[in-house]
């Protein structure tokens, strides 16, 4: 387990279509948790408009696309070009991507 941005794979990766509301919060929020405990951490965001609650420790990655339907291929092709140990997510249509 590494604090760097250059890992690869990430130890954890969580899926999110936005960091704004409570899913984002609890997204943050945990990223930086685990962070803490020494795992390398990436947020891949949907709708990547809203960035000032987030920490500089966690990497941010923006996946194309403002829904997951337009987001289905490049988020596929990320997944299996990064290939990350754990995947986090908590919203029904990038599950169902992410499956």
């Amino acid at each position: 387990m590494s604090n760097t941005f250059t890992q690869y794979p990430a130890d954890v990766v969580f899926l999110s279509p936005t960091l704004s509301g409570g899913l984002g919060k609890v997204t943050i929020k945990l990223a930086e948790t685990m962070f803490d405990r020494g795992f390398s951490v990436e947020i891949w965001v949907l709708n990547n408009n809203d960035q000032t609650a987030v920490n500089n420790k966690v990497l941010i990655r923006s996946v194309p696309g403002r829904r997951a339907s337009s987001a289905l291929f490049t988020l596929s092709k990320m997944l299996q070009k990064r290939k990350p140990l754990n995947v986090l997510s908590a919203s029904f249509h990038i599950n169902c991507i992410t499956i």
